[in-house]
């Protein structure tokens, strides 16, 4: 994680508990020119292009104690809103079917299975326009 904040902290967003100012969830990113998340981005920071026209969202990860809050949904909205200030086009991600309803909610249009196998899951590959 290190390493991807240092190639890529304007895509790379934390969230922080205001009392104890503990980590409690983060967003880990990438801009490419792709336009399909491909399992690669998940572990070659190499293909991070700043000036890529899109975005990719490896990971929104929550603490279980503080799951429920609406941490990722916020974390989620800052991301997309500061892309779409640096002029990216589409914000693309994949999910696992369980949470293709509330990635739905902000925005994103479900495009079915992905081909990724990443951890040995089933995906499904989400788009969420930034800029028409």
């Amino acid at each position: 994680m290190k390493e991807r904040i240092q190639y890529a902290a304007r895509s790379f967003l934390v969230a922080m508990d205001r009392e104890t100012g503990k980590m409690v969830g983060f967003i880990n990113a990438l801009c490419t020119d792709e336009e399909s998340l491909r399992d690669e981005l998940f572990t070659d920071i190499s293909l991070h292009n700043p000036n890529g026209k899109n975005v990719m969202i490896c990971s929104v990860a929550v603490l279980p104690q503080y799951q429920g809050r609406g941490i990722a949904g916020e974390m989620v909205r800052e991301l997309l809103l500061e892309q779409r200030k640096l002029g990216k086009k589409c914000a693309i991600l994949t999910c696992v079917p369980g949470k293709v309803k509330m990635y739905k909610k902000f925005g994103f249009m479900d495009r079915g299975e992905s081909q990724s196998t990443w951890g040995g899951e089933k995906w499904h590959e989400m788009w969420c326009t930034l800029n028409s």
